[in-house]
């Protein structure tokens, strides 16, 4: 008789944990559509309420995550708060996680890292790899806790242990970088493979990196490509632009000037100034595009009015030689003068020849030649040609035929046929 009432009174103790766990399932079933049950937010918030104010943490947590995205029910991060704190006060780790996170970022809440520190403490010692991977960034960062790269490892490895993609990418830059641990690549690659392998596009690219450089792998550029072209597919910015180079330059790949150009505009059109400026050699040459000279003269200007160096070459000389837009030696003069003051050699020369004829800029020979050395110092066969001139016919120095023929002779070395011509009148 004992036996049989401490039976039904076992049963009938468990039973609501057994129905609380029905409820959840079919609150999963609708918001999936699986199991038979056709997809409905509505419904799957209904169920997931029912298991919620039954006290299933689970289920509260999902009830947060319905008003946190609206699914369901009229976005409110306020009930998603609510319904994150019971879960998290019920245990569950993800709700703990979740919680944090809106602490973390102050939404639905006033914004406080102890207290999102507190409850990523709690669902990472739960065991939630992203709770560990969160706790382990507040750690790296000195944020809401002490600054200690020691302590953001071991919490990075916890997540990355539990096949958290995020941990496992930054546990990679913590080797990669000897940052809280013994420096290794081969430790680095390790990790970011294993995120890649999880679809972590940032670790795609970082071990595309890793084979391009032949760091903590042998050089492979064949492998390169292949992760990189991964990471570009999951929108990675740089990794588009390299996958591009990569087509365009046959690194790894078989030649492309199609695809390059594709992934070029793709990263180009997000605001990679790179890109930009690549996509616009493509549009200047005719490479996987029909060749366009105002298109190309667009493309180098957008670049080079986020400081491209090269690309404010191009939009000089397009002005200079009407490429694209209509001659303006002003405008020319005005782009080579912002690349000459990065040290670009071709802007050096280029503006010094400006400088020179007094075009677009009035005549100066002092500034012409100061630019002509700087160009020709950085091994500029034009400007060194040009250089000769000046020491020739005494142009913003003193006359000086020694040196002249001495700056012909280089630029000749350098296969100016200017400077040969002239050394073979001033020698024969």
């Amino acid at each position: 008789m004992k036996k049989g009432l401490l039976f039904l009174a076992v049963f009938m103790l468990n039973l609501p944990i057994f129905a609380n766990q029905d409820l959840l399932q079919l609150g999963h079933d609708y918001y999936y559509g699986q199991n038979g049950k056709e997809q409905s937010y509505i419904e799957a918030v209904k169920w997931y309420r029912y298991a919620a104010e039954n006290g299933n943490a689970k289920a509260q947590n999902y009830l947060g995550n319905c008003y946190y995205h609206g699914d369901g029910v009229t976005q409110s991060y306020t009930e998603a708060v609510k319904w994150y704190r019971y879960g998290a006060e019920g245990g569950n780790a993800l709700a703990q996680c979740n919680l944090g996170n809106c602490y973390y970022h102050g939404i639905g809440v006033t914004q406080s890292y102890t207290e999102a520190v507190k409850w990523y403490y709690s669902g990472a010692e739960g065991g939630n790899a992203q709770a560990q991977c969160n706790l382990g960034t507040c750690y790296y960062n000195g944020i809401g806790v002490t600054q200690s790269y020691i302590e953001a490892v071991k919490w990075y490895r916890y997540g990355a242990e539990g096949d958290n993609a995020l941990a496992q990418n930054y546990l990679g830059d913590c080797y990669y970088n000897g940052i809280g641990v013994t420096q290794s690549y081969i430790e680095a690659v390790k990790w970011y493979r294993k995120s890649a392998e999880g679809n972590n596009s940032d670790s795609q690219y970082k071990l595309a990196k890793c084979y391009d450089k032949g760091e903590g792998v042998s050089l492979d550029y064949a492998e390169a490509a292949k992760w990189y072209q991964k990471a570009a597919e999951g929108g990675h910015l740089e990794a588009q632009y390299e996958i591009a180079y990569c087509y365009s330059y046959a690194w790894g790949v078989t030649e492309d000037y199609k695809l390059a150009v594709a992934w070029f505009q793709t990263a180009a059109d997000r605001g990679y100034v790179d890109a930009q400026y690549e996509l616009a050699k493509c549009y200047d040459n005719g490479w996987g595009v029909t060749k366009d000279w105002e298109t190309a003269f667009n493309w180098f200007l957008v670049a080079a009015n986020q400081g491209h160096m090269k690309a404010q070459y191009s939009v000089g000389y397009s002005y200079e030689y009407g490429e694209g837009t209509s001659i303006d030696y002003y405008e020319a003069a005005k782009w080579y003068n912002l690349a000459a003051q990065q040290g670009h050699a071709k802007s050096q020369y280029r503006l010094g020849m400006l400088y020179y004829l007094g075009m677009g800029v009035a005549t100066d020979f002092d500034m012409a030649f100061k630019l002509f050395t700087d160009a020709a110092q950085q091994g500029n066969a034009a400007a060194m040609n040009q250089l000769g001139d000046c020491y020739y016919y005494g142009q913003g120095t003193s006359v000086n035929t020694a040196t002249a023929i001495e700056w012909y002779r280089k630029a000749a070395d350098e296969g100016n046929e200017e400077a040969i011509k002239k050394l073979n009148e001033l020698e024969n």
